[in-house]
């Protein structure tokens, strides 16, 4: 994806018929403003994914019993991974590295 968004930033168009597949495996025709807008979509994300992490790395790094360590709850904080935003916002499968 990220080749996809450098090209349109560089040749200022996607190439014709251009279509993404979706996970109905569907080819979806997408417009250069579409696909900017995703990649925007994802870079925040990906943020979002960080800030949590760092989150986590610094309450970990305050814990000091073997007790605190084994209550502490590295499931919560985390974005929503759902396009459509319909889980559980802050909980994820598992942690993220």
């Amino acid at each position: 994806m990220n080749g996809t968004i450098n090209g349109i930033v560089v040749l200022g168009d996607l190439p014709p018929g251009f279509a993404w597949r979706d996970r109905g495996n569907h080819n979806v025709p997408v417009t250069k403003e579409a696909m900017v807008g995703l990649g925007l979509s994802v870079m925040q994300y990906i943020g979002q994914v960080y800030q949590a992490s760092w989150i986590h790395k610094n309450n970990i790094d305050t814990l000091t019993t073997i007790q605190d360590v084994e209550n502490y709850d590295m499931m919560t904080g985390w974005p929503s991974n759902d396009i459509d935003g319909s889980s559980s916002a802050g909980t994820c499968a598992g942690p993220v590295y």
